[in-house]
């Protein structure tokens, strides 16, 4: 953090605990720092907030809004995402730290999911696109992405509203 005095990134002061915990993109930043060793936990007895909200199996979206891929788009569907087997040849390994930015973030959730899934376009590792999810609520918005997937490759909806859609999962009929 940028201050008018030079101070080490190794200790947490009272002040960087209160940004800390008003910031989404500054907790994952310190949870990725405490994974690098470049900062150290907070103190024992300290309060850790986290900053991102599990509603009803829906992630936050002032964290997590969803991305998608920018080579994704509904001219280029028949060529990607409507490809059999395209959606897992581009899952690709999130980083570790990235997991424990997410996980530092929303603090529950025991599945890191896409926002916008990568059958749907989503980015496969943009922390942006990250949530945690339950594995019971996971399993479900499977379901849905699969279903979104191929109302999206029949032509019965487009990419975009496939990729709204799935924003709120539970909102789309069983």
């Amino acid at each position: 953090m940028a201050s008018s005095t030079s101070r080490p990134l190794t200790t947490w002061k009272d002040e960087e605990m209160k940004l800390l915990s008003a910031s989404s993109t500054a907790a994952g930043l310190a949870a990725v720092l405490m994974a690098i060793g470049a900062c150290d936990p907070p103190p024992p007895g300290a309060t850790v907030t986290h900053p991102c909200a599990y509603n009803a199996g829906l992630g936050d979206r002032a964290c997590t809004p969803g991305v998608a891929r920018v080579d994704v788009t509904q001219d280029s569907i028949s060529t990607t995402i409507c490809i059999p087997g395209w959606p897992i040849s581009q899952r690709l390994p999130i980083p570790a730290a990235t997991k424990r930015g997410v996980r530092s973030e929303y603090g529950v959730g025991s599945v890191i999911d896409h926002a916008i899934s990568i059958e749907l376009g989503g980015d496969p590792v943009d922390i942006r696109n990250l949530q945690m999810q339950t594995s019971r609520d996971s399993h479900a918005k499977d379901r849905v992405e699969n279903r979104l997937h191929a109302l999206v490759c029949n032509g019965a909806i487009t990419l975009a509203a496939a990729q709204a859609l799935v924003l709120n999962w539970r909102s789309v009929p069983a």
